[in-house]
């Protein structure tokens, strides 16, 4: 049988959000703010090579997430009020945590990557509540997932604490029962940490204040603002096998991998380009196509459709939908869900889209 494909894929290279029912197969349609329960024994909303006739899903409504922190390539990080930061450094930080209680604590652990070990890439994060070991999930970089920091589970997974389910091949989702969700691509270093509006002004960590105050995002554990990033990621470490990190040598990476400068700016320049043309009044593409470039000289290809990957990612919170791995040959990644092919960039908006997120 041919494969189907997406409505308007064939000619589009970018478009506004369309409804959910207009691209997801008949089966799961999803409305509007619902997230799809414990599967039901006809289906579920996990990747893979499913039958045609068990595509069928329940939903439960739920609210949007009001604030989102990032994670991406080496290192970069967008705060819960959008200030944006490079923090290198291989070792574990607190990423976010509860300033009033101890409901929650987010744990990030980097460790070195790249073709010659100089840059750092997110190992595993881990999501504790209420202090409890039992009330711990971890996910690591090689795609497991781990409960009671021992434990290795299959999915989809949930408890009275964390529905935890592979949304596609890259990317690995939980939900909590506190207003807190993770979505980490495991393959590409990206991680994404969002948080409904019960968690607004009760944050801190290397995600910041989340109070809408950018200036106070760098408060140390202690309370006290730091002024550089290498001293506020430090401020947050929690592991003392590691040296605190300097910063970071002003040296162009593509000055040192000089190999990679080409092919890093010339990969990187479809940031630049026609196919996110409409994103453009909305964000711009320089930062992100530099953090590309940068990141793809250390890195490599990896690295570079990470960084363009999460330029679409946030291209489309304004409502714009780019599935640029139908047109970057090397980024090309498909997913066979209820006998239809997505890529994964497409599948990742259905799924958040259906998610509420």
């Amino acid at each position: 049988m041919p494969e189907e494909t997406i409505p308007g894929m064939e000619t589009a290279t970018s478009k506004l959000l369309p409804d959910p029912s207009s691209v997801l197969p008949q089966d799961l349609v999803v409305q509007s703010g619902d997230i799809p329960s414990a599967p039901t024994p006809q289906g579920h909303l996990n990747s893979g090579n499913n039958d045609e006739g068990s595509c069928k899903a329940t939903y439960r409504s739920v609210g949007t997430a009001a604030a989102e922190c990032s994670v991406s390539g080496d290192i970069h990080f967008m705060t819960f009020d959008g200030r944006k930061y490079t923090f290198q450094a291989a070792c574990q930080y607190i990423l976010a945590k509860s300033l009033t209680s101890n409901k929650f604590t987010v744990t990030l652990q980097n460790a070195p990557c790249g073709q010659n070990q100089d840059g750092a890439c997110i190992q595993s994060v881990i999501l504790v509540l209420d202090q409890d070991p039992k009330r711990q999930v971890t996910l690591t970089r090689s795609g497991d997932v781990l409960v009671y920091d021992q434990y290795k589970i299959n999915l989809p997974y949930i408890d009275d604490s964390f529905e935890i389910r592979k949304l596609s091949s890259v990317f690995l989702h939980i939900k909590s029962y506190i207003g807190l969700q993770i979505l980490y691509d495991w393959e590409g270093l990206r991680l994404y940490l969002q948080a409904d509006a019960r968690w607004k002004d009760d944050t801190v960590g290397l995600c910041g204040t989340f109070n809408g105050n950018t200036e106070d995002d760098f408060l140390s554990p202690v309370g006290v603002p730091e002024s550089t990033p290498q001293l506020f990621g430090n401020a947050w470490k929690t592991s003392s096998v590691c040296g605190p990190e300097h910063d970071s040598s002003p040296v162009d990476p593509c000055d040192v991998h000089l190999q990679a400068a080409s092919y890093s700016t010339e990969a990187c320049s479809i940031i630049t380009k026609e196919l996110f043309a409409s994103c453009f009044s909305y964000l711009s593409p320089l930062p992100y196509f530099e953090q590309c470039r940068r990141d793809t000289c250390k890195c490599g290809q990896i690295c570079m459709c990470s960084a363009v990957a999460h330029y679409a990612h946030q291209c489309r919170k304004f409502g714009v939908v780019i599935d640029f791995r139908n047109y970057v040959p090397e980024c090309v990644n498909f997913i066979t869900v209820c006998g239809m092919k997505y890529t994964s960039d497409l599948w990742e908006w259905i799924a958040f889209d259906a998610l509420a997120l």
